[in-house]
């Protein structure tokens, strides 16, 4: 399956690109190539103006679809959104600003934007590991992390925030009414929001200690105060595999216990964050905070709730623009991400004909 999974989103391109007649070459090219010997293909390319099948290969055989499947979910995306468009999210204020001093709130309304600035390259684009962050289960060792900044956008926002208000005396608040938060049908982080921040996990990056029997060194990424983390991990034996597992013990807690052998490279693991809008709630706090923005609110939960309502008219004082909608898809297709691929539909459905958000706060 992972031949098909990372042969046919190339497929998809060609067909505008080449003559019907270069097609099979270019197609054999690829499945005949040694490294998938033991796999079996099943295509089907057809002329969506004539009907006229253009290529097949086992077209009546039955495969698992699996992470195929993300073909048709990004596809739709693409067409209906197109690969230029752009997530934008933006921070309202309710109430006035005097010498300032914000006497109200600060409002970040969720856009479903799915990296939102976490896999930006210092260089632009968008950055990604084959072995993603999110695939780092208890059992997977090989997980990898970019080197990109989790809490770039947040800190975006907050620099923004901070060239006219330099204290907020009410609430900081997520509105995350994009669409109602659900379950993710893959592997990795299983709720799905229109609020994501790191792929909405901690990364565990844990690293062995001197000798045998030490202490390991077990370090949150991005490291925020709303996670509380209870960590034992051992350094063992030199060459053994790594042994860690990660359970949750509460809302916004966990505890990770094991072993990684001593002088191996540092393994990662993932604790999902079971609260999508506290979470990117705290985290934006926090990077309030960073930027010398003095904030009232409790670090991990609001004293309430009360949104806006959606035709409310607020002034906007803040916006991050994401890259294309384009790099989100490649990051989807290349390490088969679940969580992006379970957002899209929901996403599709959310945003109007004019790719605009339902109508929501649009001062």
């Amino acid at each position: 399956m992972a031949a098909i999974r990372l042969a046919l989103p190339v497929l998809l391109f060609w067909i505008a690109a080449v003559r019907a007649d270069d097609l099979a070459d270019r197609i054999r090219a690829v499945t005949d190539a040694p490294e998938y010997k033991p796999a079996r293909w099943g295509i089907l390319v057809v002329n969506c103006e004539s009907g006229k099948v253009v290529y097949e290969q086992n077209p009546d055989k039955l495969f698992l679809p699996a992470s195929v499947t993300k073909l048709y979910t990004c596809a739709t995306a693409l067409a209906e959104l197109g690969p230029d468009f752009r997530f934008e999210t933006p921070v309202y204020r309710r109430g006035e600003v005097k010498d300032k001093v914000l006497d109200g709130d600060l409002i970040l309304v969720a856009s479903g934007d799915l990296t939102f600035g976490g896999r930006h390259g210092k260089s632009g684009g968008t950055l990604f590991c084959d072995n993603d962050h999110t695939y780092a289960s208890n059992g997977s060792s090989n997980a990898q992390l970019t080197e990109s900044d989790p809490l770039y956008a947040l800190d975006d926002l907050a620099k923004q925030v901070a060239t006219g208000i330099k204290e907020v005396k009410g609430e900081i608040l997520i509105d995350d009414r994009l669409f109602a938060r659900t379950r993710s049908s893959g592997s990795g982080p299983e709720i799905v929001s229109p609020i994501l921040v790191n792929d909405n996990v901690v990364d565990l990056v844990i690293s062995p200690g001197s000798k045998e029997g030490d202490p390991a060194y077990v370090r949150m990424r991005p490291e925020t105060g709303y996670i509380q983390m209870d960590a034992d991990v051992r350094t063992g034996k030199e060459g053994s595999s790594p042994h860690v597992t990660v359970e949750a013990t509460g809302s916004g807690q966990f505890m990770v216990r094991g072993r990684v052998p001593a002088k191996c490279d540092p393994v990662v693991r993932i604790y999902p964050v079971d609260e999508p809008n506290l979470w990117a709630r705290a985290l934006f706090i926090e990077a309030l905070r960073r930027n010398g923005v003095k904030v009232a609110a409790s670090l991990y939960r609001p004293r309430r709730f009360d949104l806006p309502g959606r035709d409310a008219r607020l002034p906007r004082i803040a916006e991050y623009k994401s890259e294309p909608l384009a790099e989100a898809i490649k990051v989807t297709l290349k390490v088969s991400h679940n969580l992006y691929a379970s957002t899209l539909p929901l996403l599709v459905a959310s945003y109007d004909a004019k790719h605009r958000l339902p109508k929501t706060m649009a001062g």
